[in-house]
């Protein structure tokens, strides 16, 4: 390539990082936290992420590259978490006990399933397609009935304490018996067997 061309093209990938929210620094951000050995690196690489899930989660709002960039902001959440605890145990502030371990995803924003281990979804992310039957679905799954509900629908009716009280099963019974057979018709009365042992 010709020396203008190469300029042209290093000039088109950098606007393209900048818009995508890329940092590409002479100073990169490490991938794995435990190699950032000083505080005020540490805390420099947090903010930065956290300005990459700003500009992400933004885009996220006007469609563009929805599933990939919802994606990306969950990698990013999980990475900023890494960086806060590299930042507690390089002695600096404890921002995750500011907003709770528990509550730390939450508080981006966005929705997430039960169930999905915190994965979240941000914007018009929440009307992609397989998105909508994972919502449906936990909202069935929410829908069932518990243990303690069917425990509590258990009541005479149920082992059958209250079925002669209409007389319908009293009058079929006494039926089959005229009729020398049990009850569901396949064996010989049980009475009179009962009664040929007593004798």
């Amino acid at each position: 390539m010709p020396p203008k061309a190469s300029q042209l093209l290093a000039k088109l990938i950098e606007k393209t990082e900048d818009e995508l929210g890329i940092t590409m620094n002479r100073n990169r951000r490490p991938v794995n936290t435990q190699d950032c050995k000083d505080l005020s690196s540490a805390e420099r690489w947090r903010d930065d992420v956290g300005k990459e899930i700003d500009r992400k989660i933004e885009k996220l709002h006007t469609g563009i590259l929805i599933r990939d960039l919802n994606d990306d902001v969950n990698k990013r959440i999980k990475e900023k978490y890494n960086w806060e605890l590299r930042i507690r145990e390089l002695g600096g502030p404890d921002y995750i006990r500011k907003v709770g371990t528990a509550n730390y995803s939450a508080s981006f924003g966005g929705v997430t399933v039960p169930g999905t281990k915190g994965y979240r979804y941000f914007g018009k992310a929440l009307e992609l397609p397989g998105v909508k039957e994972l919502f449906e679905q936990a909202q069935r799954m929410q829908e069932r009935v518990t243990p303690q509900e069917l425990q509590s629908r258990v009541d005479a009716d149920y082992f059958g304490l209250r079925d002669e009280e209409d007389g319908l099963l009293v009058e079929y019974e006494r039926q089959m018996d005229n009729a020398g057979t049990s009850v569901d018709g396949s064996q010989p009365r049980i009475v009179e067997k009962q009664q040929a042992i007593l004798e």
